[in-house]
């Protein structure tokens, strides 16, 4: 499988116009899903903190602890990850965020 870079450019187009990511309407929030990604830059993971919805990232294969602990930050409604795929200690960050999912 091909790797797929989320980059700051890409999540900043999506926080602007979130139209370009698949969007629906679950039970009054917003789930953008963009598990199409493997890869997150460090500075898109502290763009993505902006987003108040459901993020679908369960794609991620690659995940630096410098974006592990941007993402901890995150206050939206879920971040959803497959913390299997990911590096144990970007992982064990992310298990003590409160909006985590693993999937």
């Amino acid at each position: 499988m091909a790797e797929k870079r989320l980059t700051k450019e890409i999540a900043e187009q999506l926080l602007a116009d979130p139209e370009l990511a698949r969007e629906i309407e679950l039970s009054g929030y917003t789930e953008i899903e963009l598990s199409g990604f493997t890869e997150l830059d460090d500075d898109a993971a502290e763009s993505l903190c902006k987003f108040d919805w459901y993020i679908m990232l369960n794609g991620l294969t690659s995940l630096s602890d410098t974006a592990a602990e941007s993402l901890s930050k995150y206050e939206g409604e879920r971040l959803n990850l497959d913390l299997e795929k990911l590096p144990e200690s970007a992982a064990e960050i992310l298990r003590q965020h409160p909006s985590f999912q693993n999937e």
